[in-house]
């Protein structure tokens, strides 16, 4: 999942490094460049490219390899003590604010404070990091919703479709907990055990959004 775009993905990968599953991602479609790499199973973040990706992870009592990756932008912290002049005017450079100081201070950037310098840089880099307006005659796209796809109830004999129609019922009704995040995927194959049916995995992936939002809880 990548938190800019906000698009999620389930990919097969061989991959045991980082770098490895980078071009992956890659493949797949997603942005991977300033992005930091954070696995929510065994609760890694990635700092390096030949950083070995974790293998049967400890999870819920079972072993894993259903992983999940997110891509999140790298942090850039700059402040006073964290960028040096010759640095600052790099930084001034590559995103063209010559002329924006010149105007604001009167003033070539060269002939500025280090500590204005940074701050325009910091107000420059907030603004090109914040998502772009919407145009007022675009209209928001429809969602989507994930669905469990209902498998056919067990073979009905006769005499027995209101039996069937009601474990169908019952079926559809875990589908709508777990892609709402209201029910592991494990407990509802328990359910659907017991009354003998046959409950797919979400779309989206095996994990539901409630275990989704609890592996990334306090990863930054």
């Amino acid at each position: 999942m990548d938190t800019d775009s906000q698009v999620t993905k389930v990919i097969e990968s061989t991959a045991t490094t980082v770098a490895e599953l980078k071009r992956d991602l890659r493949a797949a479609g997603f942005n991977v460049e300033n992005k930091t790499i954070q696995e929510g199973v065994s609760g890694i973040e990635f700092k390096t490219d030949d950083a070995i990706l974790p293998h049967d992870v400890p999870y819920n009592g079972t072993i894993t390899n259903d992983l999940v990756f997110r891509l999140t932008k790298a942090q850039k912290h700059i402040n006073s003590g964290a960028m040096s002049r010759p640095e600052a005017y790099a930084a001034v450079k590559k995103l063209g604010l010559q002329e924006v100081i010149a105007k604001k201070y009167g003033k070539n950037f060269t002939m500025c404070k280090t500590a204005d310098l940074i701050a325009e840089v910091e107000k420059a880099e907030k603004k090109a990091a914040a998502p772009a307006p919407k145009a007022e005659a675009e209209k928001p796209a429809p969602k989507t919703e994930k669905k469990v796809e209902q498998p056919a109830a067990p073979g009905c004999k006769k005499g027995e479709e209101e039996k069937c129609k009601a474990i169908a019922g019952l079926v559809e009704l875990v589908g709508c907990l777990i892609n709402n995040g209201h029910l592991s995927l494990a407990d509802g194959k328990k359910i659907a055990d017991i009354v003998g049916a046959e409950l797919p995995a979400p779309k989206g992936g095996i994990y539901s959004k409630a275990e989704l939002d609890n592996m990334f809880r306090g990863m930054k």
